[in-house]
Parts: C-alpha cells; structure tokens; sequence
C-alpha cells in the first residue's frame, strides 16, 4: 500500500490493525516509507509503540537521502553508459571512414584495373589493408562441383578454405560465403564462438581467430557475380554502419566486373553462342505469336536515353496489322508504328522498360536472334569468352523463367572477314545518341528516296527537335564517312 499510494504508513501494534499482517505476526509495531519507484523501506520492532513521530521523520529524511543518493549513482551509471556508447559510437564512424577511404582508392584501382582478376585481387589487398579486415577473398560458383572455388584473396588465411566445406547444396549453417550466395542476401556472424559444436565451419574459424564474419552476394541485375567475404578477429567487427559501407563495395564491385567484360566482349571476335527454347509468357515475342497466329522475328533493337527501346520486329507470316493490334492493347508499349522497308514491312514497338536485349547487353551478352510461332520461341544469344556459360545461362533464365539451354555453339569470326570488326570500329567512334538517331532513321526509311518518314516525324519520336536531329545525323555521317575513307586511305599504302 506505501508503494502504491507513495504515502508512509505506520502501525504502534500490528495485532490490532488487521490488514497490516497475518494473524499474532512477530512484531508489534512497523513503519513503511516509500522510496519512489525503487521499492520501500520497512522498520519493525517486537515491541508496541516503537515509533514515535521524531522516529518517523527520521525515518523519511534517511529515505530522501537515500533515494537522491540512489538517483545520482543511476544518472552517473547512464552518463558512463553514455559514454562508452559515444567512444563505441566514435569507433565506429572511424573504422567506416577508414573503409570509405579504401573504398575511393579501390574506385580508381577498379577504373585503371583491366581485367576482371586485377580488380578482384585489388579489392581484396585494400580491404586487409584496414584494421577491420584479417582475411578477404572473393569466390564464384563452379557450375560442374555446384561449390564455391576462391578467384582471388588477401591475408593469412591459414589453409581455412581449405578445410571448409563450400558446397552450395549443403545443408543450413554453411560457412558465411555459402549461405550469402544460396540466400542472395548478406550473411554476418558476429560470434564465431557461438554455438561452435553445431556447424564445423565455426570451429575452423575460432582455431584461426576469426571471431567475426561478414559475406556480400556480388549480383548485377539479378545475376550472380560472385561473392566477397571478410574475416575480422574481433568479435561484432561488423555494425550496421560498417555492414552499409560493404554492401556498397558489393554493388560497386559486381558492376565493375560486368563493365569490364562487356568491355573485353566488344573486343573480342570470339566466343559462343547459346540457343534456348523458351516457354514464358513474359517474353512477347511468343506470347504475340500465339494470340496473333503470326510467325515473328527480331530485326533491330535501338535502346533510348530513358531505359525505353525501339525494337523492331519482322512478321514472317501473317498481317503486321495483327501484331500491330495486339501490340496496342500492351501497357508496356507506348507506341506501335508500321514501317516499310527493303525487304517488306516492319513493325516498330516502343518499349516504356527495358527490353530483353538491353538487360543482356548490360552483361556483355548479345541477342543473335529472336523469332517465334504460335508453338517455339526460340532466343539466340553470342556470350564472349570472358563471360562464364553457366553465368550466361543463369541471365537468360532469370529473365524468362519458363526456358531451356538448346544448343551451345562456339563461334570463331573468319580471319579473312574483317568487315563485322571494321563496322565495330566505325559503330564505335559514335556517341549512344548518334547511333540512336542514325540507326532510328534507317530502320524508318528517313535515308530511302523517297523518304518514308520525316526529320520531324523522328525527332518527335526520339524526344528532341527537329533541329537536333540533322545536328546528330550531321555528325554521325561525318564519322562515318571518317571510317570510310581513313581505310581506303590507310589499305592504299
């Protein structure tokens, strides 16, 4: 009741106030005085009025002591809490200021790095580099043993991937690595320690001091790149901060690798070509197909500044006006337009997201052909030689989820043939914008005579005016021509 009320309650014989105590208690005379939301104190004697009013104002002024001593200990234990959050706090930001600033000088190696391993083994080095890092290595998937195989590290690692299994198909609790691909999420330990007997991978760890663990999924567009892993021998090595700060690493990374081997894929005659039967309605071309009835085939793609693409499609058998009906019921496509040209009738689609051959291009991997009826689809696709086939594979897949790996072909260009690389080198020389336009208007018969549509006409369908039009096709016909005549000039020597 003294708590409750906050008032001080005092008895001269507990015997005759019944709700005091049981019946014949011990004592004869009690005092109970609150001491705000920490409790009470009590003070009993065996004797009857033990308690006089001078021994109950002690009483109370000993209490409010008491508690102002006990508020005072409980601000000065907040204040050390405090504290030592700040210092953990000051910590932190360092460690993540220190990791920024590996990460700029990573951004510059990634720019100078050539190849896919130089950018790996670099990332790797600056990260040991840190006083956060005792181990680093980045790993990808062998698509034969289903297993993560290391592609470069950092650091001592004292034979730990070694005796660790990494398996993507094992079971749950697999080392950091695997469980960040399988579940393609980050995956952070921060007691290796713990619960030691039931993953074997731990212990491994604890013998090497490896008290923490850290592993980011390197995924471009949906595709795994790989995975990066860190091993501090502090425990909690890894906060949210620092947890942020990698995870951009991953993203900056798995970008890096992509853009350097559609880099080297440009460069490159060589490599292979993948055919898949595809079955998914996501993909246009067959789900057309069927309700038009009609046999299609991709001409052109020409992407635009705004992820939107020009594609352009062939209808081998059947009315384009069928496509062209069916086409303006779809909310992806802004627009559909009939074009004539050499060899028949062309259907443009504009594309409100990127197309297929957009999100493949962006991973150095190029649409050889489309084409469907109403029962096959069937996509080709030429993969370069720094691209692994099972990552290709595993691009194509996650875009059309209903589809099969047909065929695999290696492709070699003819030594004797060199007009597919002079059209590259030319093609080269212009900005994206100017091939837009150029490629635009020759799909659209801007260049036949008479012309079959007007500068206006496309520049109001590219989004600029007309003026800008003849600037672009003004300067791509100038490289062009540059291409052109430097190799008559350059073979006449």
């Amino acid at each position: 009741r003294a708590f409750a009320s906050g008032e001080t309650l005092a008895a001269d014989d507990v015997r005759t106030e019944r709700e005091w105590s049981e019946p014949d208690p011990p004592v004869r005379s009690e005092v109970v005085v609150p001491l705000g939301e920490r409790g009470v104190l009590v003070a009993e004697d065996t004797a009857v009025d033990s308690f006089d009013d001078r021994s109950v104002e002690l009483l109370k002024i000993l209490c409010a002591t008491a508690e102002t001593a006990l508020e005072r200990t409980e601000r000065e234990q907040q204040l050390r809490a405090r504290e030592r959050q700040l210092r953990e706090r000051t910590r932190q930001l360092r460690q993540a200021e220190a990791m920024n600033a590996q990460i700029r000088e990573l951004a510059q190696a990634i720019v100078q790095s050539k190849t896919r391993r130089e950018i790996e083994r670099a990332v790797c080095t600056q990260l040991v580099e840190t006083d956060v890092c005792a181990f680093a290595w980045i790993g990808t998937v062998d698509p034969v043993e289903d297993r993560l195989t290391p592609r470069a590290k950092a650091g001592d690692d004292r034979g730990y991937l070694d005796q660790v299994a990494r398996a993507v198909g094992g079971d749950a609790g697999s080392e950091p690595a695997v469980e960040a691909v399988r579940s393609g999420e980050l995956s952070v330990v921060e007691n290796t320690a713990k619960r030691i007997t039931r993953a074997p991978w731990r212990s491994e760890a604890v013998r090497r001091d490896f008290q923490s663990v850290l592993s980011v999924p390197l995924v471009y567009q949906g595709a795994r790149q790989g995975v990066l892993t860190v091993y501090s021998t502090t425990q909690s090595a890894f906060p949210e901060l620092m947890q942020s700060v990698l995870v951009e690493l991953g993203e900056l990374l798995a970008n890096a690798i992509v853009a350097i081997e559609r880099k080297q894929a440009l460069l490159s005659n060589r490599g292979t070509e993948l055919e898949f039967d595809v079955q998914d309605e996501a993909c246009f071309f067959l789900r057309f197909a069927q309700d038009t009835n009609c046999a299609l085939e991709l001409e052109s793609v020409i992407p635009q500044s705004d992820d939107s693409s020009l594609v352009f499609v062939r209808v081998r058998d059947g009315s384009p006006e069928q496509l062209r009906a069916e086409a303006e019921q779809t909310p992806a496509i802004e627009s559909v337009r009939r074009v004539e040209s050499g060899e028949g009738p062309l259907v443009q689609l504009r594309f409100t997201e990127p197309f297929i051959a957009s999100r493949l291009a962006d991973h150095g991997i190029t649409v050889r052909n489309i084409s469907a009826d109403e029962s096959i689809c069937r996509v080709t696709v030429a993969v370069p030689p720094t691209y692994a086939v099972h990552q290709a594979v595993e691009v194509v897949t996650s875009t059309y989820r209903n589809s099969e790996l047909l065929a695999k072909r290696e492709r070699t260009a003819a030594p004797s043939d060199s007009s597919g690389s002079f059209a590259d080198g030319v093609l080269e020389k212009l900005t994206p914008r100017q091939r837009e336009v150029v490629e635009a208007a020759y799909r659209r018969g801007y260049f036949e005579s008479p012309r079959n549509a007007s500068s206006e006409a496309l520049a109001s369908e590219l989004g600029f005016s007309s003026s800008a039009f003849h600037y672009h096709v003004r300067a791509a016909e100038r490289k062009l021509f540059e291409g052109v005549f430097e190799r008559g000039a350059d073979e006449s020597l």
